[in-house]
């Protein structure tokens, strides 16, 4: 009598404790790339605003070479000045004498917020802070910061500082004074603050 051996065939796939390893391993991955992919996009603007700062900076001084010394006024006539021609009064509307410019072929744009307005101080929807008396030009990173999806749904107008230099920030109007740590009154009998102990009329 012949013995007919029965092979079972084992299906192929993974055990969870084979699928938990790749997804801790995925995980740790992720967590070292995408720090580094940050910080490079990151390195890119910056490395961006300071050349375009640079270039700026170059057009204003040879600006103010053939504008008798006088530096635009950016503040108030943004960019005008450098997108059109002028006369040597700084003028874009003149009748004769537009012998100068223009500077640039495109509103500059400052890459950390993607906002091309000029003003005196950095404010919410402001790319560039520029100085008209000596012609200084900065660049700013404050950016308007997202309402609050909860109630009081209010922006408050506060705005969101990223390491601008002598930049002074706003207090969020919703958290209390004294940097938001909220001071509880002591109750009396407690000297450390908590509800005074009950007696039981239990020793020990």
């Amino acid at each position: 009598m012949k013995r007919t051996q029965i092979f079972r065939s084992r299906k192929g796939g993974f055990t969870l404790v084979e699928i938990l390893i790749v997804v801790i391993i995925l995980g740790i991955l992720a967590a070292i790339v995408i720090p580094q992919f940050t910080n490079a996009s990151t390195n890119a603007r910056v490395s961006s605003t300071v050349s375009q700062l640079q270039s700026l900076r170059s057009q204003i001084q040879l600006y103010k070479l053939q504008h008798n010394d006088t530096v635009p006024d950016l503040k108030a006539n943004q960019w005008s000045q450098f997108m059109s021609k002028t006369d040597v009064a700084g003028s874009t509307t003149a009748s004769s004498g537009l012998n100068f410019g223009p500077y640039l072929e495109s509103v500059p744009s400052n890459p950390l917020n993607n906002f091309s307005a000029v003003s005196d101080a950095a404010a919410a929807s402001i790319g560039w802070v520029y100085d008209k008396t000596t012609g200084d030009l900065k660049a700013t990173n404050q950016t308007p910061r997202a309402c609050s999806t909860r109630p009081p749904r209010s922006c408050n107008n506060t705005m969101r500082y990223s390491g601008i230099p002598g930049s002074a920030r706003k207090r969020d109007p919703r958290l209390p004074a004294g940097g938001g740590i909220v001071i509880r009154r002591r109750r009396s009998g407690s000297p450390d603050g908590l509800p005074p102990r009950r007696n039981t009329g239990l020793s020990g």
